[in-house]
C-alpha cells in the first residue's frame, strides 16, 4: 500500500511537471467508451467493495461507442475522480458513474459525451469549491487530513479536460456529496456494424426503476419489445400473465 501511495505521488508529480513545461501531449486513437467503463469498473470495484459502498453505472442514449480521444488521459480524468469519492465516501455510502451523448455543437463528426461522477460523501465548503482544481489544494478539515492524497489530482484532472476542449463542473454541499460533471466534444470514432435482435418480448426485472427504464429503452432501439418488474414476486406473476 506504501508502495503504491508513493507510486501514485511520484506520477503526480511527474505530471504536473509535464503540464508546467507544456510537454504533456495528448496521443489520439480510437477508444471504445464500453471497454473504458468495464476497465474503471475492474479497477474502482475492489476498493468499493473493501468499503462497502454501492457502485452503480448508468450508461444511457450512446450514438457513437467508438470516439477519437486520448484512452490512457481519459481513463485518467475519471479514475482520478472515482478515486475521491471512493476516499471521501463512508462506509455503506453511494457512487453513481453515468455516461451518454447528444448531438454536439462542433458539427455530425463530433458527438458531445457526458460523464457525470456523483457520491454521498463529506462534501465540500463553498469557498473550497473555489479552488478545487488550483495546485496542492486540499480542504482543511480532520477527516480530509486524515486521508491519503498529493492534492495534485485534481489539477491535472482539470488541466486534461482544458487540453480535450472539454469542460468539468462541481456541485457539491458539506455532508450530502459531491456530483462532478465532464462535458467532451469527441470526433467519432469508425462505425460499427449495426445490428438487432429478434422481435422478442422480454421482461426485465430489477429494484432499481432508472435502470429498468434505461434497460427497456436499449432494448426497444434493437427491435425488442420489454416491459420490466420492480420485484421477483412481480415478474413472476408478469411472466404467469
Amino acid at each position: 500500500l506504501s508502495s503504491k501511495h508513493l507510486l501514485g505521488l511520484i506520477n503526480d508529480v511527474l505530471d504536473m511537471s509535464k503540464i508546467e513545461s507544456g510537454k504533456l501531449a495528448l496521443n489520439i486513437d480510437a477508444v471504445s467508451l464500453r471497454e473504458t467503463m468495464e476497465g474503471i469498473v475492474g479497477i474502482i470495484q475492489p476498493q468499493v467493495k473493501t468499503r462497502r459502498q454501492s457502485f452503480n453505472i448508468t450508461i444511457q442514449d450512446i450514438s457513437s461507442e467508438q470516439v477519437l480521444c486520448d484512452g490512457v488521459r481519459l481513463n485518467q480524468i475519471l479514475l482520478n475522480l472515482l478515486s475521491n469519492a471512493v476516499k471521501f465516501t463512508p462506509e455503506e455510502g453511494k457512487i453513481d458513474v453515468s455516461v451518454s451523448q447528444e448531438d454536439s455543437q462542433k458539427g455530425d463528426d463530433y458527438v458531445r459525451t457526458h460523464f457525470w461522477v456523483r457520491d454521498t460523501g463529506i462534501g465540500m465548503s463553498p469557498e473550497f469549491q473555489e479552488k478545487i482544481f488550483e495546485s496542492f489544494a486540499r480542504e482543511d478539515n480532520r477527516r480530509v487530513n486524515r486521508t491519503e492524497g498529493s492534492g495534485l489530482g485534481m489539477a491535472i484532472t482539470k488541466y486534461l479536460v482544458d487540453k480535450m476542449e472539454g469542460e468539468i463542473e462541481v456541485k457539491s454541499r458539506l455532508h450530502k456529496g459531491s456530483e462532478f460533471h465532464v462535458i467532451l466534444d469527441l470526433k467519432r470514432g469508425p462505425e460499427q456494424e449495426e445490428w438487432s435482435l429478434p422481435h422478442w418480448d422480454m421482461l426485465v426485472a430489477d429494484d432499481d426503476e432508472r435502470l429498468c427504464g434505461d434497460v427497456v429503452q436499449s432494448l426497444s432501439e434493437l427491435g425488442v419489445r420489454s416491459e420490466y418488474a420492480l420485484s421477483g414476486r412481480s415478474a413472476v406473476e408478469m411472466a404467469a400473465r
